[in-house]
């Protein structure tokens, strides 16, 4: 597999199978038309399981005209006939935050608007709830960062963290680890 140099969108997918359609057997279909693995990155099975395909950092195999350039998710399920579960959306949701936080606020799109000419698709289905994914990415965001200073704020005021300002989203150094720990440990009497 190749290593995909640039990520600037996000694709998503259906299975255009049954609902109950697992990665494994999407995967052996995949092989079966001589891919070297799964050509999603990521997969939400209908209870709202993730699971990880094709890795992040890799080209993927899922659009013609956009492998090079995005991560590919598919959910299980024909949204031709019948929406995603709440389980998925939450989970799809989820983990587009998750891949905006590596790879900064990208765009995501359907299947269908990758390339309407020249490979026309109705992926991921006509009744796939843009407005829905929409909303809770938006509301989400918001009372997720509202959560995260909260939390931060609640550490500073017990003196769990001392002085500097901490990003919500930075990864915690071992130091920062550490400062946590001795604090705690100071409350507690140890």
């Amino acid at each position: 597999m190749e290593n995909r140099t640039i990520t600037n969108r996000i694709v998503i997918h259906h299975t255009v199978s049954s609902p109950s359609t697992t990665m494994e057997q999407v995967e052996q279909w995949h092989k079966s038309q001589g891919f070297a693995c799964i050509g999603y990155h990521k997969f939400i099975e209908m209870d709202g399981t993730v699971k990880t395909g094709r890795p992040d950092w890799a080209v993927g195999a899922h659009a013609i005209g956009a492998n090079n350039d995005s991560i590919g998710i598919c959910l299980a399920g024909n949204f031709e006939e019948a929406p995603p579960t709440s389980f998925q959306m939450k989970a799809l949701a989820d983990t587009i935050k998750d891949i905006r936080r590596v790879y900064g606020n990208i765009p995501y799109i359907g299947h269908k608007d990758v390339d309407p000419i020249n490979h026309p698709t109705a992926c991921p289905g006509k009744l796939f709830p843009w407005e829905d994914l929409k909303q809770r990415l938006e509301v989400n965001t918001v009372a997720e960062e509202d959560w995260k200073k909260n939390i931060m704020s609640s550490a500073q005021a017990k003196g769990l963290v001392e002085g500097g300002k901490h990003k919500p989203d930075e990864p915690a150094s071992k130091w920062f680890v550490l400062q946590i720990a001795l604090a705690v440990l100071k409350l507690l009497g140890k």
